[in-house]
């Protein structure tokens, strides 16, 4: 597909972020139990990425690109089942295949998760609503999205809505039991992880506040008024929403409002197509609740999180030209074929960050100058490179940024005790300690700061 060629150039990307944890010189590392690995579906996907490239990172990116166009094929063959005309198709396929907020999904190879939890779920979809369905083979591909990430036991309830609208000859009473079934693989992957206790510590800060927070800021990504986001662990979902956010919500919901009444006033071979509104405005609704209270409780921000998202906002997109390109199909044809460009554009722009962890940070800081994270995490790359001058001055501005930030605090005191500077070190040294940093990283640092004898 068109979408996944654009992602070419992050065949030649390094490793990023979490995969610097995830994958070690000897291929996949193992988490979780002593019988089951985190996320297995993903984990096994790892292993074949390993088995293919031995390691090198292009082999993990391509496999990120295969799935992509994947993904971006069974939306087109979607929204035709769904009566959308072959123009309106393209269209959805080109949104989603095009759009920024899935590059840390294509480009990060940690992205894996939310890929296979797509394309997995998208082929449930599809079976569930085959003229012959499929039911067991939906249930299945619906088992192993939740298996390659928690959350695509959404798409269960995708399963049943569809069931409930009709849309779907298998009954409502088979659906509620696929749903409950890849809700139960969840809640157990979970509880075999032990990510209950900090789930719940997350789950008391959740209320609408945080939630519209997190609402608008996906909003301000659906509609490009968002740049390059990176730091989203510092995102404060508590605080009131910015202007941009604002704007981005009613933008995205007059969108979504004209792409419904489309659908509704849309008239096909088949008849009416109200349900197939209800079906994409009720699946946008479940994927941005999965978003905002699932994943939003352990990554608030995180644009990968999105990537499912995509395919009903891609669809509700799309369904506003069902009318033009009737009456303008030139016009129609016009505007996916701008639209695309701008979206590819963008893209392309914000794709080269993602090449290595140097330019991911350098992008962050220029767009996030107040990020001390980000800050924080610069310095520890320029002086892996011994340019400590650099280092430094990303340290100081961590902490004009935020004075008690110990990393920041942890960091000079490595760089005093490398300069010979032992007294100052153990100062921030000791400062670092007052606030909380970590005793591991507090010992590692402690060893520069010894006399030698």
């Amino acid at each position: 597909m068109l979408p996944a060629l654009m992602y070419l150039p992050a065949l030649g990307f390094d490793f990023v972020f979490d995969d610097l944890s995830l994958i070690g010189e000897q291929g996949p590392v193992y988490f979780g139990t002593d019988w089951l690995p985190y996320r297995p579906v993903r984990y096994l996907s790892h292993l074949f990425d390993h088995a293919l490239g031995g390691g090198r990172p292009w082999a993990y990116h391509f496999n990120n690109l295969v799935l992509h166009a994947l993904a971006c094929a069974m939306v087109a063959g979607l929204a035709r089942r769904l009566h959308y005309s072959r123009t309106a198709a393209l269209a959805a396929t080109f949104i989603f295949g095009f759009h920024p907020l899935g590059i840390e999904a294509v480009a990060y190879v940690s992205g894996r998760r939310d890929l296979l939890a797509t394309v997995l779920g998208l082929g449930a979809v599809s079976a569930w609503l085959a003229p012959r369905p499929r039911p067991y083979l939906a249930v299945l591909a619906l088992l192993a999205a939740t298996g390659a990430k928690e959350s695509g036991a959404v798409f269960g309830a995708v399963l049943a809505l569809a069931s409930v609208l009709g849309l779907a000859t298998t009954s409502p009473r088979t659906a509620v039991a696929a749903c409950l079934a890849a809700a139960s693989l969840g809640f157990c992957l979970i509880a075999a992880y032990g990510g209950f206790e900090p789930l719940a510590r997350l789950a008391q800060s959740v209320g609408w506040d945080p939630a519209l927070r997190l609402t608008g800021h996906y909003a301000s990504g659906l509609a490009l008024l968002r740049p390059l986001n990176v730091v989203y662990p510092g995102l404060e979902t508590g605080a009131a929403l910015e202007r941009q956010e604002v704007v981005s919500l009613g933008v995205v919901a007059l969108v979504c409002a004209a792409g419904a009444i489309r659908l509704a006033r849309f008239d096909d071979v088949g008849g009416s197509t109200r349900l197939h509104a209800g079906f994409v405005c009720g699946w946008a609704m479940l994927g941005l609740t999965s978003v905002v209270f699932g994943a939003g409780l352990h990554e608030p921000g995180a644009d990968r999180h999105a990537y499912p998202l995509l395919v009903p906002s891609a669809l509700l997109g799309a369904a506003v030209l069902l009318g033009l390109e009737k009456r303008r199909p030139r016009a129609a044809a016009v505007l996916i074929a701008v639209a695309s460009l701008g979206f590819a554009t963008v893209t392309l722009t914000r794709l080269q960050a993602w090449q290595s962890p140097l330019e991911l940070w350098t992008a962050a800081v220029r767009v996030a100058p107040d990020s001390p994270r980000a800050h924080h995490n610069l310095a520890g790359l320029h002086l892996a490179e011994g340019r400590h001058i650099k280092a430094r001055r990303h340290l100081l501005r961590a902490l004009a940024v935020d004075g008690d930030y110990a990393p920041a605090h942890l960091g000079l005191a490595y760089l005093s005790c490398a300069r010979g500077r032992v007294a100052k070190g153990r100062a921030q040294l000791e400062e670092a300690r007052r606030l909380g940093a970590r005793a591991a990283e507090i010992e590692d640092v402690a060893q520069s700061c010894v006399r030698p004898r």
